[in-house]
């Protein structure tokens, strides 16, 4: 069971107690808790309550509480691995208000310290000051963890010239198999003897990674290779759970479902591959080719169905089966796929990968504004909607003028989604001149101040997933002073907020506060309205470029754009990790 602490602070949002995740054939996921009535699956998720039918659930993994109802005890504090001979180590990740077995990087554990040190008013305890600039080094010298220990980047480098030098003996022992000549290739005992041994050398290679997800990653696909597609299924399905948004995840447990004849399921999950992936041909052929597998007795079936719109909506059929290459291409996060030829590995281009997340608003039909720390240095960005499901996005590139200041977000293009913009009210028109000789206009009236429209509401999200999967209402808060000015109060680790008025006018953004080294994650800014309306305005006329392929020829195809109703969208970026 995971152990949660919760942090003393209001500004912190969790979902429901002992949430359960549900996981569903069309590819949503959902968290809260789960009751079953009959064939109907209730969730509720802490903002209303979502039914589906049974036969729609593919796999439920539940998180419950003790039957007590109390929760573990936090573990004792004790020194942590992998850091520097001689330097302050953190004496524990267990720092409250954050999922412990999600946290791989120490940045969420830094705000949520800053977050407790807040709470704690002008005299923080000193033993949570010195937590917290321990912490912080640990960003700084960029400690990551695997496997429960907490690792400097020599840790990755060490894993990495370890993998090379596996590669190579495995390969060697591929070739041996190959160059077999004569009575000995003949002997079905000698091809039975290397295939085994080479099993088990793409099994220890994929040990030798140095990241824990990834390594699963390969040591599913060495199952795979191995003609052990149950044990490569049960792999890939965890990794599915813990990272949805990544498509070789899907298309691995597809191609093992396959293996094991259960190719309606694989169907389901091929179908979350070409969702995430419309314009890569390997995740046409993977629906292609679990279609084929499909009995006739299913071609009724909803997820066959949704199939064949889907294979339907592309103009041209080409393109090989993705079963009978001997050179699978892996869509992971990257600008080209991930290689294994002829049953080997393929060599990761980075050492992990981290996930973050961020709140996005409509602002046009297929455009979302998100906190621009999202998209930097992102190899994919995904949004999810309102019922779960996945798609991809792209940045919309807009042009600023040398004298323009950077405004702190981003626009992205979501071309299978169609959104109801937010209004948008540009700055205040200039007064018009008076004419020559015109009395000048008498002085305005001096009124009170308008009353707080109390429908302005922020809704802020950590940058961390660890860090909370839910968004939060931040009520609005009068500064003192003669402005009266209004402000959101964000949490240190929250992502750009956006301010919404009504339901349906964006206000503006207070910009996110990120970073480990400042107070707080940084100053709260607003960013109004008025100075996002003329880039908005320029971004129309232009239309922006955007870059849709992620890396791939763009596959012609019909695109009915998926209706998309909220006012905020959880996005997600996946970025790579180079740890030199």
């Amino acid at each position: 069971m995971k152990t949660l602490l919760l942090l003393g602070v209001a500004a912190v949002l969790a979902l429901p107690a002992a949430a359960d995740t549900i996981f569903l054939r069309d590819g949503r996921t959902f968290d809260g808790k789960i009751t079953r009535t009959g064939d109907e699956i209730k969730i509720d998720i802490g903002m209303g309550v979502i039914t589906v039918k049974a036969s729609q659930v593919l796999h439920i993994r539940q998180d419950e509480a003790p039957a007590d109802g109390k929760q573990d005890a936090p573990p004792a504090t004790a020194p942590a691995s992998g850091f520097p001979a001689g330097g302050a180590a953190p004496g524990s990740d267990d720092e409250g208000g954050i999922d412990i077995a999600a946290t791989g990087n120490p940045e969420p554990i830094v705000f949520t310290l800053m977050r407790r040190v807040a709470a704690a008013g002008a005299a923080p305890p000193d033993a949570l000051t010195e937590q917290l600039r321990q912490w912080r080094l640990a960003v700084h010298d960029r400690h990551r963890k695997v496997d429960g220990k907490w690792v400097t980047p020599s840790y990755f480098a060490t894993h990495r010239e370890a993998f090379n030098k596996e590669y190579k003996n495995s390969q060697d022992l591929a070739r041996r198999a190959t160059r077999m000549r004569g009575r000995a290739a003949r002997d079905p005992s000698n091809q039975k003897s290397l295939q085994t041994r080479y099993a088990k050398a793409l099994k220890d290679l994929a040990q030798t990674w140095g990241d824990g997800q990834i390594r699963r990653f390969l040591l599913a696909i060495a199952e795979y290779h191995g003609d052990n597609p149950a044990a490569a299924e049960s792999i890939f399905r965890t990794l599915v759970d813990d990272a949805p948004q990544v498509a070789a995840y899907h298309q691995g447990h597809a191609l093992a479902l396959l293996k094991l004849n259960r190719p309606l399921d694989a169907l389901a999950q091929a179908q979350i591959v070409l969702q995430l992936r419309p314009n890569s041909q390997t995740a046409l052929n993977l629906v292609r080719d679990a279609m084929k597998a499909t009995s006739g007795a299913d071609v009724q079936n909803p997820i066959y169905v949704q199939a064949s719109v889907s294979v339907n909506a592309y103009e041209k059929a080409f393109g090989s089966s993705s079963t009978a290459t001997t050179t699978i291409e892996w869509l992971m996060p990257d600008a080209r796929p991930w290689q294994d030829r002829d049953k080997a590995l393929p060599i990761p281009t980075c050492d992990r990968l981290a996930i973050v997340q961020a709140l996005g608003v409509p602002i046009g039909q297929h455009t979302l504004m998100v906190d621009e720390t999202l998209t930097t240095g992102a190899a994919e960005i995904v949004v999810r909607l309102a019922d779960g499901r996945l798609l991809p996005a792209s940045l919309l590139r807009v042009s600023y003028s040398s004298r323009e200041k950077p405004l702190g977000v981003a626009m992205l293009h979501v071309e299978d989604a169609q959104f109801t913009p937010l209004t948008v009210p540009g700055p205040p028109a200039p007064p018009r001149p008076a004419a020559p000789g015109a009395r000048p206009p008498a002085p305005a009236a001096t009124k009170a101040p308008p009353a707080q429209d109390r429908s302005t509401v922020a809704y802020g999200l950590g940058y961390w997933p660890a860090m909370g999967a839910a968004p939060r209402t931040i009520a609005p808060r009068v500064e003192s002073g003669d402005a009266k000015e209004t402000t959101f109060a964000l949490a240190a680790g929250e992502a750009a907020a956006p301010i919404i008025a009504g339901g349906d006018t964006l206000e503006g953004f207070m910009l996110g506060r990120l970073n480990a080294a400042l107070t707080d994650g940084g100053p709260s800014t607003l960013l109004p309205a008025s100075a996002i309306a003329p880039v908005l305005e320029r971004a129309r006329r232009s239309s922006g470029t955007f870059n849709p392929t992620m890396g791939y020829t763009r596959l012609p195809r019909k695109i009915t754009p998926l209706p998309a109703e909220g006012k905020c969208f959880i996005v997600y970026a996946i970025k790579q990790e180079k740890m030199d």
